[in-house]
């Protein structure tokens, strides 16, 4: 008796060049008799097939053939490496005379694109090399990195980051695979989950390394080149280099350094008082010196002045010399999370023209000085959150005081400079031509002067303790490299944080009026409970002093209030 194939309509297109469809029988046990009579015709899809089972999904096409012979004769005919019953993935009409009364239906195994042996598809060959190719890790941030080649040197690039994108292209194009929008979005999952998943951890740094004995900046040039700087010593590495370190596409190049420095050149540049250039070039040394570990506490660098004070030219540089960037100086963010974003892709960030800062924002500062984190909740899911590291180093500027927190103002460098005659003015041309010329040197005398403080870091000696007290450290450490006597650049800087927390004082409406009640009473002294205290200073205020924020409503609010307050008044007469 004649029965005729039946096959369902032609296989849809995939939709990727990840993913190929293949043609499988929808029976389990058809399944078992081909794979029994031709294994290599049907061993390589027994997973497609079961998963398949039963599935009238777009990509499967189920066949069904009553075959007359029996054993291997038969299923050669129609499940063998090329069956002359098949072409381009139909099945034709078996032959009449082929047929007998105990024929059986078997399944017939066809490619779908192709009538070759089964093969994988090459974007799954190309995603499946990636993980041992790219060397993948999780930093000690909890990020995934990708580890890439480039000659004598390695450097890391995020998961997900524009510069990994660009090199998976790359990849591809070398592969002659081309990649989709779609493809790369599940390449890129694909990478994240195998990183998380495989274990391995690492440590990356950005822009300066720990090593042993001293530290590991890389320049940020094209050839990779890293300076490795110890005690009292200076080396140019051009490969094996102890440190892994990780870019952004931001990241710009320091300056070669050259053979000899000479700091001298750099006080040309700048219009500083002598004491404050002293703090000014301890803070670019010790930031240009310290890697962000967890211990790590960088002092906000904080530059106030009028007009013509070259406040944002001095920040420009601050920034050139330690970590410069396609971005610059910036406005500043108007939140918190775009904050974090930017601190964890630099290890200097630079605003400009700060008026005020909102309490959130001066408190993601104090946090970004000391290291710390922001969670939100991860998009698209209940379950897990976004975690984001905030550790960097600052540098603000304004024409009018802008730290209004104490606990803030202990943490800053505060710096009021003062306006440049005229006569000292030069285009921006000229400057730039005489920087480009003298940076070489200034950076190796930079170098060179980090060394030295390496040397004496053992021996120095903490005259005026603060709470960012390894940059008083490092400031004793300079005071023996330069001979000068112990204590005296420690000095200049417990006066600028007085100073500093006197402005913020007086940026406090509460603080303010606490000070001029006490000035206003005799003896210069007050005394009373939190509720009477309150009765005085709400006397003493106007209408709209008592309607802002910062003004406290009941006795609890203010004795909360007080301590805070008292503590810098204290510390700030004294």
């Amino acid at each position: 008796m004649n029965e005729n194939i039946q096959s369902a309509s032609e296989t849809a297109k995939p939709k990727s060049v990840l993913a190929e469809h293949l043609i499988v029988g929808n029976d389990d046990k058809d399944i078992a008799r081909a794979e029994a009579l031709e294994p290599e015709a049907t061993g390589f899809l027994a997973t497609e097939a079961t998963a398949a089972e039963g599935s009238d999904s777009e990509g499967e096409l189920v066949t069904t053939a009553t075959v007359a012979k029996s054993g291997n004769e038969a299923v050669g005919e129609l499940v063998g490496e090329q069956s002359e019953s098949v072409s381009d993935g139909a099945v034709q009409d078996a032959p009449v005379d082929s047929m007998s009364s105990d024929s059986r239906s078997l399944p017939v195994v066809v490619p779908a694109r192709t009538a070759s042996p089964v093969q994988p598809p090459a974007g799954q060959t190309f995603l499946g090399n990636l993980p041992e190719k790219l060397r993948l890790f999780v930093g000690q941030n909890g990020k995934a990195y990708a580890v890439i080649n480039a000659g004598k040197s390695s450097y890391a690039q995020a998961v997900g980051s524009r510069g990994l994108r660009n090199h998976l292209r790359k990849l591809a194009i070398e592969a002659h695979i081309h990649l989709k929008k779609a493809d790369l979005a599940e390449i890129v999952d694909f990478l994240q989950a195998h990183a998380e998943n495989a274990g391995n951890r690492q440590l990356t740094w950005y822009r300066v390394a720990p090593v042993e004995g001293g530290i590991e900046i890389e320049l940020g040039d094209e050839s990779y080149t890293r300076v490795r700087i110890t005690a009292d010593k200076v080396e140019i590495v051009e490969s094996g280099s102890e440190a892994l370190f990780y870019r952004t596409t931001q990241m710009m190049p320091l300056a070669y350094p050259a053979t000899v420095g000479n700091l001298d050149l750099l006080k040309k540049h700048v219009y500083l008082r002598p004491a404050m250039y002293k703090l000014w070039l301890g803070w670019i040394t010790f930031t240009m010196a310290t890697p962000k570990r967890s211990s790590a506490k960088y002092p906000i660098l904080s530059l106030v002045g009028g007009q013509g004070s070259t406040k944002t030219a001095l920040a420009k540089l601050s920034q050139r010399l330690v970590d410069p960037s396609s971005i610059g100086v910036q406005k500043l963010h108007g939140n918190s999370k775009d904050f974090a974003i930017a601190a964890q892709s630099n290890h200097v960030l630079a605003f400009d023209n700060l008026r005020t800062l909102a309490a959130d924002l001066s408190d993601t500062m104090c946090m970004a000085a000391t290291g710390g984190n922001i969670t939100s909740r991860q998009l698209y899911t209940d379950c897990d959150l976004s975690v984001l590291n905030v550790h960097v180093a600052l540098i603000l500027n304004g024409i009018h005081s802008f730290v209004n927190q104490s606990d803030m103002a202990q943490r800053t460098l505060p710096l009021h400079l003062e306006p440049m005659p005229e006569k000292l003015r030069k285009s921006d041309a000229e400057l730039e031509a005489a920087l480009v010329a003298d940076l070489p040197q200034i950076q190796r005398g930079l170098f060179e002067l980090i060394s030295k403080v390496f040397a004496q870091l053992p021996h120095a000696q903490v005259t005026n303790p603060e709470r960012m007290i390894d940059f008083v450290k490092w400031l004793a450490a300079m005071e023996r490299v330069d001979g000068v006597t112990a204590g005296v650049y420690q000095a200049e800087y417990s006066y600028a944080l007085q100073q500093g927390q006197l402005d913020s004082m007086q940026e406090s409406i509460l603080a303010t009026a606490i000070m001029d009640l006490s000035e206003a009473s005799t003896g210069g002294v007050w005394s009373g409970t939190p509720a009477e205290l309150l009765v005085a200073l709400d006397f003493a205020a106007t209408p709209g002093t008592k309607r802002s924020r910062d003004w406290p409503t009941n006795a609890i609010a203010l004795s909360k209030r007080l301590s805070c307050a008292t503590q810098t008044c204290c510390r700030t007469l004294t």
